[in-house]
């Protein structure tokens, strides 16, 4: 195993933080497709939405950046903030269900806020500017930071209760895109190249990728914000930054093609597969992002909502959660027991299907047709996820207990 047993703990905290979220989908899918008048699908939305990103992404991120970083150190203090995290995460999953945006959930809002800023301070010390993966790490906490502008303005909207439609989902994307784009996003770059250097595989194109990303992080936020009237200078800078992380991505792709050999080699057929297709679903992201700069292609991306939710959960689970779970495998954080194949293969089919579902239901709105049993189908689908994480985690259970 590359970690500790400790790190494994929290990493198996984290999945069943990412099954809650799959439950919360359920729940979310259930009240879509079926009247069910004691639940609120506004609060529902909010909780599902903000535990996915501190549950599970937020957590599962600054454990893995400190493994990486601190390595033989051992977590430390960072434990503790690892634990006031994941309170802060249920209170938010907890006070968002019960009050939507309200004095619970908000509280505990700002205190995740916090935990990242003094999480940041402490990891800062032990990241090397030198060093390719630590400047993605670096970055990425960075722009974590600047995501909470988008939470600040949005609570300023409310407290002053501005009822702006153009400000609310500027300030939304916002936040969005420099956690999807910007925290997340860099995070597992740092990641993919350190696993990549663990193998003893060096990608030379690995800081000028790193300087691509950051210099197009910024304006790639416009991609975002399309609908918005923009000056003409502005709108070639977007499709110029969406152009640049193309380019990125393909310095990556260059460098990384004449080890694939060795990396069939060396990693399990699983890792090959949940690494192979998280990025296959990152170039996916990209070619849409591209494509999405031609207008009358933005207006179809924004004016249709089964879209908008597919792209947001092609980067959350087909990227971000495929390739973490790929890592986990890889590093032994995850076991590789029959049982927990079982379940990752379950659970990708679920992405599958309610990416395809989502996409599906997109056409049919463009073409003002409603697709049949649309909303029991992706019901089907959060099912289908949830069921494979909870077999993944009854396989890690089991381990743990023969241990």
């Amino acid at each position: 195993m590359v970690f500790s047993k400790e790190v494994q703990y929290w990493f198996r905290i984290a999945l069943i933080n990412l099954a809650v979220v799959a439950a919360a989908g359920i729940l979310l899918r259930l009240k879509i497709a079926f009247s069910i008048p004691w639940l609120s699908q506004k609060h529902l939305l909010h909780a599902h939405s903000h535990f996915a990103f501190s549950g599970w992404l937020s957590f599962v991120s600054m454990l893995l950046i400190a493994a990486v970083v601190l390595g033989q150190q051992g977590l430390g203090k960072l434990t503790q903030l690892l634990k006031w995290q994941l309170i802060a995460a249920y209170g938010m999953l907890i006070g968002f269900m019960y009050q939507g945006y309200g004095l619970v959930s908000i509280t505990f809002s700002t205190a995740s806020i916090v935990i990242a800023v003094i999480y940041t301070i402490q990891m800062w010390r032990y990241l090397k500017s030198t060093d390719v993966v630590h400047q993605f790490f670096k970055m990425a906490l960075v722009l974590q930071l600047l995501s909470a502008l988008g939470t600040f303005f949005l609570a300023y909207l409310m407290i002053n209760h501005i009822v702006h439609q153009n400000w609310y989902l500027a300030a939304v994307y916002f936040f969005l895109h420099f956690q999807y784009n910007g925290w997340f996003l860099f995070t597992v770059l740092g990641l993919g190249i350190w696993l990549l250097r663990y193998y003893g595989i060096e990608l030379a194109n690995a800081r000028r990728c790193f300087q691509l990303f950051a210099i197009a992080v910024l304006p790639a936020y416009f991609l975002s914000a399309l609908w918005l009237p923009m000056p003409q200078w502005l709108y070639a800078l977007v499709v110029l930054a969406a152009a640049v992380q193309c380019v990125g991505w393909m310095l990556l792709i260059k460098d990384l093609a004449p080890a694939l050999s060795l990396l069939k080699k060396l990693l399990p057929l699983i890792v090959q597969f949940l690494l192979g297709m998280s990025a296959l679903a990152f170039s996916v992201k990209l070619i849409l992002q591209l494509v999405s700069t031609v207008p009358t292609l933005s207006e179809y991306a924004f004016g249709f909502r089964p879209v908008v939710i597919g792209y947001l959960h092609l980067v959350l689970l087909g990227v971000l959660t495929l390739f973490i779970v790929g890592l986990g495998y890889a590093t032994g954080l995850i076991q590789p027991k029959r049982l927990s194949h079982v379940g990752t293969i379950t659970f990708f089919i679920g992405v599958l299907l309610n990416e395809f579902l989502l996409m599906v239901q997109g056409l049919s709105y463009m073409n003002y047709i409603l697709l049949p049993y649309a909303n029991l189908w992706l019901l089907f689908a959060a099912i289908v996820m949830f069921a494979g994480l909870l077999l993944q985690a009854a396989a890690q259970y089991r381990s743990r207990i023969s241990a």
